[in-house]
């Protein structure tokens, strides 16, 4: 029987992302895998990480930099005392850490830089400001408490406080120390009664603070002060909200969250839902909800990923990178967005994006690391495909050889292929061959076999740089 080309994927359907949730035989390419790349061109390892500092035991709750020229400072939390480290150039040489503000042992931390000053809470005593040197209390009298600080226009906003825990105190103009209100500066408080819960997380969007309660997001805005310095106009947005007050990641005129309800993005007046179906049910089963304040997500600008770092009910962590430039409607309905998923490591805590740095600062087991550093890899990485039908479910195929086109490093012996059979629509019912040296060309290891599905899986730790698959084979007889 001639020989001929049985499955054809192009870089169009190479870099849609994982689909874990999608069922095996709906079209969709890759089911899962773990420090992939899903780029327009290619799907690639992801890059790697480059140490800043190293840190024993506990890793950091609490990241912010500031830029105060020509110094660039970047704060962290470890054991409850907050270190600045500062530094010059490109890339920044820093100076040693030093400890600045001793907080309470706390799961809650939040640092906010105010110039060369540093205002800091650990959501359990009065919170307080560095300024480079004294320590002073701020909010006394007003609360005890509060969850994150924010800046907007020239005041600094506490929100989530003991007193107000749905609602915001802020500062007198452009003094963080002033937060006690009088006729003669700007300084109140407001309550958010369109919330349906205390507010879980605050991020910028746009002009605004995209407010956010557990299934309800406002905004609040600079509104002058003949209405009162700071207000809510705009009418509430209900079925999107905070896990952690580190889910919901600003990007430009979007916000982009992970909730229990999936993975959305707003600009403020709408919503979407951008996972479904690519990982919506993955995220409902293998997300350990218990943990859910612990989810951190932050902008990657180098590999043009969003990235939400989760606890997964094995009792590791996972990244989840979201492409956010995939912006498409589907024919299934006008209201779904489709984005690019793909699984990263294992190992992250948190970071925060690459607004003074280089590159985006994360938080490893052992230390401060900038993140995606051109030249480097992530490590071992492998993905395995969904089910191949070479377009019928209905007839047997001999399966010959596979061609791969694109950049393999093929002399690491982990550069590695191996092919699955299976006549039943299902992933768990794959029978994998052995792995094999990876190359342009590869016939299975144990020879052509019959099946009517046909799966895929790589894996290694070198150059991977994929850009076409071709299977080729025979049809063979009809499935009973």
């Amino acid at each position: 029987m001639a020989q001929e080309k049985l499955i054809e994927v192009g870089l169009e359907n190479l870099a849609q992302g994982l689909y874990p949730s999608a069922e095996p035989t709906a079209g969709q390419v890759w089911s899962n895998g773990s420090n992939m790349w899903f780029r327009d061109l290619s799907v690639e390892q992801i890059l790697g990480n480059a140490k800043i500092l190293n840190i024993t035991g506990r890793p950091p709750r609490a990241l912010a930099q500031a830029f105060n020229s020509p110094t660039k400072s970047l704060y962290y939390e470890s054991f409850g005392i907050v270190y600045q480290m500062n530094g010059t150039g490109n890339p920044t040489v820093f100076t040693p850490p030093v400890g600045i503000v001793g907080l309470a042992d706390s799961p809650d931390y939040w640092l906010e830089p105010w110039g060369t000053w540093l205002a800091v809470t650990d959501n359990m005593t009065q919170p307080q400001l560095w300024q480079g040197g004294p320590i002073v209390p701020i909010g006394v009298g007003q609360f005890k408490t509060a969850k994150i600080f924010k800046k907007i226009a020239q005041f600094l906003v506490a929100y989530n406080t003991d007193v107000l825990p749905n609602g915001f105190h802020w500062s007198g103009v452009s003094d963080p120390t002033l937060w006690t209100p009088s006729p003669v500066n700007a300084a109140r408080n407001l309550q958010i009664r369109d919330l349906d819960s205390e507010i879980v997380c605050v991020a910028d969007l746009g002009a605004f603070h995209a407010v956010y309660s557990r299934d309800t997001m406002l905004l609040v805005q600079y509104v002058g002060p003949d209405e009162g310095w700071l207000g809510t106009p705009n009418q509430a947005l209900r079925g999107i909200g905070a896990v952690s007050k580190h889910s919901v990641v600003a990007l430009g005129r979007f916000n982009f969250g992970l909730s229990r309800a999936g993975i959305f993005s707003t600009e403020g007046t709408q919503f979407n839902f951008a996972d479904r179906p690519a990982i919506d049910r993955f995220l409902q089963e293998n997300v350990d909800w218990s943990q859910a304040n612990s989810i951190w997500g932050y902008w990657d600008e180098r590999s043009g990923l969003v990235k939400w770092v989760v606890p997964i009910l094995d009792g590791t962590r996972l990244t989840i990178g979201m492409d956010p430039k995939t912006r498409t409607v589907t024919k299934e309905s006008i209201y779904l967005s489709r984005k690019t998923f793909g699984f990263l490591s294992k190992i992250s805590y948190g970071g925060i994006e690459r607004e003074v740095f280089d590159y985006a600062v994360t938080i490893l087991p052992d230390g401060l690391y900038y993140d995606s550093v051109e030249n480097t890899l992530a490590g071992g990485f492998n993905v395995s495909s969904q089910l191949f039908d070479a377009g019928d479910q209905g007839i047997y195929k001999v399966w010959d050889y596979a061609v791969f086109t694109g950049n393999f490093d093929s002399t690491d012996t982990t550069m590695q292929v191996a092919f699955g059979h299976t006549d039943l629509p299902t992933l768990a019912s794959i029978q994998w061959d052995p792995w094999q040296a990876m190359s342009t060309r590869v016939p299975p290891v144990n020879g052509p076999r019959e099946s009517v599905y046909l799966a895929i899986r790589f894996q290694g730790s070198s150059t991977f740089k994929l850009t076409g698959i071709k299977v080729f084979g025979e049809k063979a007889g009809f499935v009973n």
